[in-house]
């Protein structure tokens, strides 16, 4: 098998993605940001003062056992989502669980057009909330698809806030570092 993998970020997609290059079959995994320990990026941050907390929050993105040849990120829109997020955070954060939703659902649509002229696979790996227009080009090139739910960490917060609420406790926010 010749595998492509999706994921917006690197929550619950580590195994998956790991286990694929160890058994030589992963063609690409499709993300929204990876990043690189050497590079412009990587030293721009060490020169600077406030890049120290960004670096460290970007190390989590670093993924050394995966060929830099097998990733490809969208960091471009990847990084408009960032602030977009930071922004919603300050601003209206009540509504940041519906901006990431957005934002995936983003995600999934340019993992689809990059699909469409992708000649190197056979099975197509997506996770929940990016993957519907990514499995619909992939049942229309005829790729084995597969679709990977790996909890049900929203159904669980949402029961876990109408308990708080009915016992008159603050809501939990819903953000994707929380998930």
């Amino acid at each position: 098998a010749r595998v492509v993998i999706t994921h917006p970020n690197r929550q619950h997609v580590n195994q998956a993605v790991m286990a694929a290059e160890h058994a030589g079959c992963l063609e690409v995994f499709l993300t929204g940001f990876a990043y690189r320990t050497s590079g412009p990026l990587a030293n721009i941050l060490r020169l600077t003062a406030g890049g120290h907390g960004l670096r460290n929050r970007l190390l989590r993105r670093v993924a050394p056992e995966i060929a830099a040849s097998h990733m490809k990120d969208f960091r471009f829109a990847f990084a408009l989502g960032m602030g977009q997020t930071m922004a919603y955070r300050r601003l209206r954060p009540q509504s940041v669980h519906n901006l990431q939703k957005r934002l995936d659902r983003q995600f999934d649509r340019r993992c689809a057009a990059w699909l469409q002229g992708y000649e190197g696979c056979n099975v197509v790996h997506c996770f929940e909330d990016a993957a519907y227009h990514t499995l619909k080009v992939a049942r229309e090139r005829g790729f084995r698809s597969v679709l990977d739910i790996p909890s049900a960490h929203e159904l669980y917060l949402a029961e876990d806030n109408k308990e708080r609420i009915a016992l008159g406790l603050k809501e939990n926010p819903v953000t994707r570092e929380s998930l």
